[in-house]
């Protein structure tokens, strides 16, 4: 097998993602014929186990997940969360930028103003 490179690794887990999700469904969509044909009783038990195959997909899903932020993170990539917080930073910078030249722009009108009250 060759060396994965930072993209590679990511389909891989998509790929992964995506065959997992689809054999549980099959494998639900399978269970779900049995339980028709069976009593209550069995009934309940295949829905049980279809959640459970469920809730197991779900779980591999984040698992796959969190791998892959891991991956992002040791390649220095930015994270969506990385980005908001920059994003929210610049915003009180520019906001602050904004205020200081609102008083600057102030106080030089009070300096203009108070120049020509003297003459």
């Amino acid at each position: 097998m060759k060396k994965m490179n930072l993209n590679d690794i990511l389909y891989l887990a998509a790929g992964g993602v995506a065959a997992i999700q689809e054999e549980i469904e099959r494998l639900a969509e399978r269970l779900i014929d049995k339980g028709k044909s069976m009593t209550p009783e069995g009934r309940k038990k295949v829905m049980n186990e279809k959640r459970g195959l469920v809730s197991r997909g779900e779980d591999f899903s984040k698992i796959v997940g969190k791998t892959v932020q891991r991956a992002f993170e040791n390649a220095g990539l930015a994270t969506r969360a990385d980005l908001e917080e920059i994003e929210h930073r610049v915003e009180n910078l520019e906001r602050e930028a904004g205020l200081r030249r609102e008083a600057k722009k102030s106080q030089r009108q009070k300096r203009s103003g108070a120049g020509r009250s003297l003459l």
